[in-house]
């Protein structure tokens, strides 16, 4: 089948080519065969070569991938992003030749002469190849706009922006908008899409537009990876590749009808998609694959007798020396074209050269070479047309390969204006020029030495001519800027860059309208000038935005220029952010503001945070909303196993075993690279691992001594500049590794070694503190032949040391404590007891306890302050100190949930102590997975928080009931790996990377394209957050390998999060559904809107919000959710009338019916406002979709049409009803008979419950209980539960007959609190314990008023000298595949994941809709006697109604009289377990003849019994099997729950109930 498949698309593109031998896209069509019928003659000759302005730019040696990222790659040859940019994408059509490039132009030239015809230049880089279509050509740029051109004249025609929002950032060191279009335009039946955007938590887009007139035709939000690279079609999908060509080969389908996720079956581009996975692109036709690998070509065909068979080789021989790509493969009329490039491996460790290229033509049929030529450069891509080969290359240039008869156009370089302002006779130009010099000359005013540097980011205002910015850059290396208010001066000053090929690589141009904000991200600029202001004109309004552009601690703002005196001293006066000096030069006058620290930045200073190992930056400055503001290096191959460190503003990184660099944390601007010394071991691996960051100096300490080497001690760098700037000497040359740690100030450090026996002195170790500014040692404790400072261990065991540092003291976990000591701390833990855990207390001897000592030492003076026991029972895996605390802790290490859900960590514990005391504080079990953060006063133990002085755990209000419950957060994918933090934040492994937001309580918000490690990896600092990529040893491929940064912006995220929370969600207080959220969100009110589909997770931690829905039939090309939801344009569609338009982005198509329990039946019965949100899509019309609504059965809305009620469509539109509840909202949204098309069934975007009042006071009591001659009395527990808010008084009464005694007996008051809960125990006694019968006791709760309450009545069955058992055993449905289709298709939860448990059919055998179930219960051998089996099933009345809405089995009305609507058992006669599995309804095993009917058990009017003949066969063991089959016995009859499935709870699963003699000695 395959093979048929490739030879039709194969087919398909060469007829194609035969009427046209254009090349007018990647590849040449749309499903990027690179197919032509074109033969070209050969041999080929150079006919011209261009050199475009990028050439000039471009290192004659493009380095190789690093080896950190290799792992990351499909093609060893792949360059990285920065050095990708001098590559020119081409395509060829008629006699032109289009090209774009990095510097934001696309151009066309005469493929006869290589001479340019025209440019047009946008605002940012341009990443792909243009594509051309009916005389225009399309391009997407960087500055997230796709432009449509006269392919003739250059001009432009359209241009369109996906996203109505600015916001750039930094893209590997250059400007960029968040939402670029990275992938190309393809044009296809009048349609172009594409897609724009890069990271999902920012924002990402598929898009369609109108080709002709550039209106969209619609927008699809994309939360999984973000697009970069070439798309490809048939003519119902699209594929959008992922990220950077090379970096992976994951590709994501979509519906080019909509632009919706994708899973249908499309044989023609899932073949073209499979082959581009496996091969990397290649050529196939007539079932023929042309592809290559490594330094290989080969043809290469499928066994005929297979579809799956293997590969049978043509030709294929090897090119040394050289590496091919396939997706550089073409073929022209029987000859296959092959691009390689020279790859020359240098050994082990060593990066691969090679800086040449080639281009071979083979013969198709035997391989055979017919021409082939080298190139000085490496290729990148090829197009074939007019009898001509093109061929541009990675280093900015085109090759033309014609006929040899052809006359040559020789080198065409193209033109550069070194100075396009030389010619302007302005003097305002001569004045920008002289306002460089100075502005680069100038110092910091504060004479501290940080200096204005020539790197880094500039922002120039009030551009006008452009000259200023141009001098800058001329000048420096800073990448600019430069703003203009008038949007043609902008487009001639970007010409005049792109002249002097300085646009987009240097200088960034923006114009900015009247009133609105600047794009760039916080904090980015180095400096910050004005072109006005330089030449004398009007000095800017420097605002609290301009000051947020400013970069932390170096950033300067030097505004001035030509300006008098006066006019700086007044503007002084008027300005009103940031603290300003006036600085005179020569002629020139400036106001200068060095913008200071951020308040309350913190630091990740060491390993784990700071000496205290609190794995918290204490970052109070990082706020949300989160938003990407840089990324790009560093790179790394290096896994620390611990976060990076941050430090006044700088970012210290491993980079390999052997290399740190340092970055600007606010930009990545790389400032230093710098080779670690392995010092006197083998790798320099530890002495990074030891490293940290105080005051302005890196300290790296000699961490990896071996043994009979000598310590060199500490190495202290300039954090700034990476230069050695000292050193201080070991105190001891033979001391081995130890701990080391650093003040803040960076002006002590604190170190710990140890020394080997020798034959002359018995081991050692040592402890001290060291004067950096002095180089003195302050104290040390041990040392050679002195008393060792530490003693945990019985025997000496390496790299022994210190435990935490803190609040000025050392903390040192020893063993044996004494008696006295142990006597102090259960005096102090006995007290806390009493008020804390009385129930401890009185077991108190019987606590499982592990004492150790801790001894805590003054830092500065060494002195020991106290010597304290403490308790480390389950908290003895690490020490953290923090605030004046002291915390003992564990760490499991799981990377799973399912331990924590089968409580395998609930003695996980932590205890505190006081720090200047060490006095007891507190010891709790606390239940949690990795190494907590410690925030200021919190500690977050995953998934709980706790007070850091009191052990108490934090509380929330639960946002659907409103009741008290536990705080929680989860990472709910996969999260191997403990978690870093800051303070309003938690970083960690969510699958990709993802973070909580603690400071407004958000969930765990989930980013792709890059993953934590397997070890905390993020850090921040300075209201940053920065992620490298550490997880370099993982097998994860996806995560790509650069640093991203983010920091507070003003855009909430792109994606939602996903909220925890325990405990019951009923009954409902507030519920808000978002239908089609991919994700739960926050509104302004602070309101959760939950999306509806919650899978379960086993941290048991899921909100137990469980919705079901059925669907309308139509559009069924594939099962599940997704196919059912909607989601237009997030954040760009305004929807009117709407404070939450996030609400209207999704919707939910075709609904039919959404169920969700709102009450606990006879509990919390309330009258609830229902407001259902809705909004028609752009293309509806009035009377498109018109259906009617249904709340409980009552049709509130008739004949509604939305466009015509709202008045038109993206107008919010809510309708508001009040409804009396008992247990269920249901929702039926039906559609109009006949209307069975997409635009006319039903759509809903959202639902809002609130409650108005409670009804019924809850009530919750057993309906039935047993007592026997052995067990002559019964407790039962009462539930009583005030949902209403106002107090409630009153009394309860219980009556029983007069063989049976409730107690107590007489009335018992009850008073109530609003949201109190009180449990009242009943005790159940049988007077004649002998007796058997079953007797009714009756529960009365009435008001001080009289008015009765609620009435209950338990069923107390005696059985004499039986005992009973209820069994509960295993079952599962069986239904046609018919009625299984259509269920897993249209119900949500689908019901194959045993979610929705289906247990009864409703129509007869064979039909859509039939089903029956099987059960079966092991009987135990201790079961004697049987004297009574009754079979018990619980109706789940919402699965019924689902079913019948989706087989339209008939009314939902009550069962006729005389008709048994309940269904019947029938037994299998039989001790082997049947196999259900494998039958095909309703094809069933051989079974008794007998009908065991079911009926109401009359105690619960939604349990059904059946009693079943209490005969049962047994082995010889004694042991028994029951199996029945459950069938239909009605056409509307129920469902009930089944034995499994996340919705079932335990009581509503199917029970066996027994009534038998136990087995005996005399019995058995």
């Amino acid at each position: 089948m395959r093979q048929k498949i490739f030879l039709l698309l194969a087919l398909g593109s060469l007829s194609a080519t035969t009427l046209a031998e254009d090349w007018p896209t990647y590849r040449r069509d749309p499903g990027r065969g690179s197919v032509t019928s074109e033969k070209l003659e050969l041999p080929l000759k150079n006919i011209w070569y261009f050199r475009s302005r990028q050439a000039r730019l471009a290192p004659s040696h493009i380095p190789l991938r690093p080896e950190s990222t290799k792992k990351f790659g499909s093609s060893n040859q792949e360059t990285l992003p920065e050095h990708a940019r001098f590559s020119l994408p081409i395509i060829a059509v008629g006699d032109s030749v289009y090209f774009t490039s990095h510097d934001g132009r696309a151009v066309c030239l005469d493929a006869k002469t290589g001479q340019k015809r025209w440019e047009f230049l946008t605002g940012a880089a341009i990443t792909c190849a243009p594509n051309y279509a009916d005389g225009k050509i399309y391009i997407g740029s960087d500055d997230a706009h796709v432009y449509c051109l006269d392919a003739r004249t250059g001009e432009q025609v359209w241009k369109h922006k996906p996203v109505t929002d600015d916001r750039w950032f930094i893209s590997f060191g250059r400007m960029s908008s968040i939402w670029p279009v990275r992938t190309d335009v393809l044009v296809d039946e009048g349609s172009a899409y594409f897609g724009a955007g890069v990271f999902p938590h920012d924002g990402m887009y598929v898009n369609a537009i109108n080709a002709r007139s550039g209106k969209r035709l619609w927008r699809s939000v994309c939360s999984g990876y973000g697009f970069a690279g070439h798309l490809f079609a048939s003519k119902t999908s699209l594929i959008l590749p992922t990220e950077l060509k090379g970096f992976h080969r994951h590709q994501v389908k979509f519906r080019r009808s909509d632009g919706s996720l994708s899973s249908d079956q499309d044989p023609e581009i899932d073949a073209r998609r499979e082959y581009l996975n496996d091969n990397d692109g290649g050529v196939v036709i007539g079932g023929i694959h042309y592809t290559s690998r490594n330094d290989s070509v080969m043809a290469w065909k499928k066994d005929d007798e297979k579809a799956d068979g293997s590969r049978k080789q043509i030709w294929g021989w090897r090119v040394e020396g050289m590496l091919f790509d396939s997706r550089d493969t073409l073929y022209a009329g029987g000859v296959v074209y092959y691009a390689a490039n020279e790859h020359r491996d240098r050994g082990q460790g060593q990066p691969a050269e090679g800086k040449d290229g080639t281009v071979l033509a083979l013969d198709a049929k035997d391989g055979k070479k017919l021409w082939g030529t080298k190139i000085p450069e490496r290729t990148h891509q090829m197009a074939v047309t007019g009898g001509r080969l093109f061929v541009s290359t990675r280093q900015g240039a085109i090759y033309c390969f014609g006929s040899p008869q052809e006359e040559g156009g020789g080198v065409v370089d193209e033109f550069i204006e070194p100075d396009p302002f030389t010619q302007v006779q302005d003097k305002n130009i001569q004045a920008c020029r002289l306002a460089a010099q100075r502005i680069l000359a100038a110092n910091d005013p504060n004479g501290k030495g940080l200096g204005l540097e020539r790197e880094g980011f500039a922002l120039v205002l009030d551009c006008d001519s452009g000259a200023l910015a141009f001098s800058l850059a001329k000048s420096s290396n800073l990448y600019i800027c430069a703003v203009f208010d008038d949007p043609e001066k902008a487009q001639i000053a970007r010409k005049k860059f792109s002249l002097a090929n300085l646009h987009a690589s240097r200088i960034s141009v923006w114009s900015r309208e009247p009133g609105s904000k600047l794009p760039y991200s916080p904090n980015f600029a180095d400096l910050i000038v004005s072109e006005r202001a330089a030449v004398g004109g009007i000095m800017p309004n420097y605002t609290v935005e301009l000051e947020h552009l400013l970069k932390p601690i170096r950033g300067i703002a030097l505004l001035g220029g030509k300006q008098e005196d006066k006019a700086i001293s007044e503007w002084l006066a008027t300005v009103k952010t940031g603290e300003w000096k006036t600085r005179v030069q020569h002629e020139m006058r400036w106001a200068v503001h060095v913008r200071p620290p951020v308040d309350n930045g913190g630091g990740w200073t060491h390993a784990n945070g700071n000496p205290g190992n609190t794995m918290c930056s204490h970052d109070s400055a990082l706020k949300p909303p989160l938003g990407i503001v840089w990324y790009g290096p560093p790179y790394s191959k290096h896994s620390l196993g611990r976060p990076p460190l941050v430090h006044n503003g700088v970012l210290v990184c491993p980079i390999d075993e052997k290399t740190v660099e340092g970055y600007d944390a606010y930009n990545g601007r790389k400032l230093w690279h710098y080779k670690v010394p392995a010092f006197s071991g083998k790798s320099a691996d530890n002495n990074t691992r030891m490293m940290a960051v105080g005051g302005n100096s890196l300290f790296i300490p000699d961490g990896n001594v071996e043994q009979g080497k000598r310590n060199q001690g500490v190495l202290r760098l300039d954090l700034w500049t990476g230069k050695v700037i000292g050193g201080y000497p070991a105190p001891f040359p033979e001391m081995r590794m130890g701990h080391f740690a650093l003040s803040r100030d960076g002006k002590t450090f604190w170190r710990s070694g140890y020394g080997d026996k020798t034959e002359t002195q018995d081991d050692w170790a040592c402890l001290y503190a060291v004067d950096t500014e002095a180089g003195k040692v302050i104290w040390m404790a041990g040392g050679p032949g002195k008393e060792k400072p530490f003693g945990l261990y019985a025997e000496r065991v390496p790299y022994e040391r210190w435990a935490a540092m803190g609040d000025g003291l050392i903390y040192i976990k020893r063993a044996g404590p004494s008696a006295e000591q142990v006597a102090q701390l259960d005096a102090e833990t006995k007290a806390y007891l009493a008020q804390n855990d009385p129930e401890s207390l009185k077991n108190f001897d019987q606590l499982r306890r592990h004492i150790k000592r801790f001894v805590a030492m003054d830092a500065m003076t060494g002195k020991v302050l106290y010597d304290r026991a403490v308790d480390v029972q389950d908290c003895d895996a690490y020490v953290a100190a923090h605030n004046g605390k002291v915390l003992f802790l564990n760490n499991s290490g799981e990377k799973w949930w399912g331990g924590f859900g089968a409580n395998a960590f609930k003695n996980t514990s932590i205890s505190v102590h006081d720090a200047k005391t060490g006095k007891f504080l507190w010891k709790r079990k606390c239940n949690y997975r990795f190494e907590p953060v410690i925030t200021d006063n919190i500690i977050y133990a995953e998934p709980w928080a706790f007070d850091l002085a009191t052990g108490k755990q934090q509380l929330r209000e639960h946002p659907i009931t409103g009741a008290e419950g536990e705080f929680a957060w989860v990472r709910h994918d996969k999260q191997c790996g403990g978690y870093s933090g800051s303070t309003h934040f938690l970083f960690g492994r969510n699958k990709g990377f993802g973070y909580h937001d603690v400071l407004r309580d958000h969930g765990m918000y989930q980013t792709w394209h890059h993953r934590q490690a397997c070890d905390p990896d993020t850090s921040s600092g300075g209201g940053m957050m920065l992620k490298p990529p550490f997880n370099i040893g993982c097998g994860c491929p996806w995560s790509l390998p650069y640093t991203i940064a983010m920091t507070n912006v003003s855009i909430e995220p792109a994606i939602p999060f996903r909220f925890f929370q325990s405990g019951s969600s009923l009954p409902v207080k507030e519920l808000r559904i978002n239908f089609g959220a991919s994700g739960d969100h926050k509104d302004r009110a602070g309101k959760l809107w939950f999306n509806p589909v919650r899978d379960g997770h086993p941290s048991k931690l899921q909100l137990t919000l469980a919705p079901m829905m059925t669907f309308h039939p139509t559009g069924e090309q594939s099962p599940g959710y997704a196919t059912r939801y909607g989601r237009r344009s997030a954040n760009d569609i305004a929807v009117e009338d709407s404070s939450a338009p996030f609400l209207f982005d999704s919707y939910a198509y075709g609904l039919k019916k959404f169920i969700v329990p709102v009450t606990v039946p006879g509990k919390s019965n309330g009258i609830y406002t229902v407001r259902l949100g809705f909004s028609a899509l752009a293309d509806d019309q009035p009377g498109d979709r018109v259906f009617d609504v249904r709340l409980n059965g009552k049709t509130v809305l008739e004949d509604f049409d939305i466009v015509k009620q709202a008045g038109s469509s993206n107008r919010a539109l809510w309708k508001e009803f009040t409804v009396a509840l008992n247990e269920n909202l249901e929702l039926d949204l039906l559609a109009k008979p006949g209307n069975s098309a997409e635009i006319q069934v039903p759509l809903i975007n959202a639902i809002e419950v609130i409650r108005k009042e409670v009804v019924a006071l809850g009530f919750e009591a057993p309906t039935s209980a047993w007592v026997n001659e052995k067990i002559p009395e019964r407790a039962v527990e009462i539930q009583l539960t005030n949902h209403r808010d106002v107090p409630f008084s009153g009394k309860l009464l219980l009556s029983a007959p007069n063989r049976i005694m409730a107690i107590p007996s007489g009335p018992v008051s009850v008073a109530l609190r609003p949201g109190e809960r009180r449990n009242i125990e009943v005790l159940i006694k049988n007077n004649e314990p002998a007796q058997k019968g079953n007797y009714p006791v009756t529960m009365k709760l009435l008001s001080d008023s009289g008015k009765l309450e609620h009435e209950h009545s338990l069923t107390v069955d005696c059985l004499g000298n039986l005992q009973r058992r209820s069994l509960t055993g295993t079952g599962r449905w069986c239904m046609t595949r018919k009625t299984y289709e259509t269920w897993i298709k249209r119900s949500v939860p689908p019901h194959y994941v045993g979610r929705f448990p289906a247990s009864l059919g409703s129509t007869k055998a064979g039909d859509d809709g039939a089903a029956c179930s099987w059960m079966r219960f092991g009987i135990p051998r201790e079961i004697g006697t049987i004297h009574s089996m009754r079979m018990r099933l619980h109706v789940a009345p919402e699965l019924s109604s689902c079913w019948n809405s989706l087989y339209e089995s008939g009314s939902e009305s009550p069962p006729e009289p005389g008709k048994n609507h309940w269904g019947a058992l029938r037994l299998l006669d039989s001790l082997t377990q049947v196999e259900i599995n494998p039958l095909n309804y309703p094809e069933l095993p051989e079974m008794r003849p007998e009908y065991y009917a079911l009926k109401p058990s009359g105690s619960d009017p939604n349990v059904v019994e059946a009693v079943l003949p209490a005969g049962v066969q047994r082995t010889e063991s004694g042991e028994g099997l029951v199996q029945l089959i459950l069938e239909a016995t009605a056409m509307n009859g129920p469902v009930y729950w089944a034995t499994q499935g996340s919705l079932v709870k335990p009581e509503n699963a199917p029970q066996l109930v027994i009534d038998y003699e136990p087995v005996t000695p005399e019995n058995k």
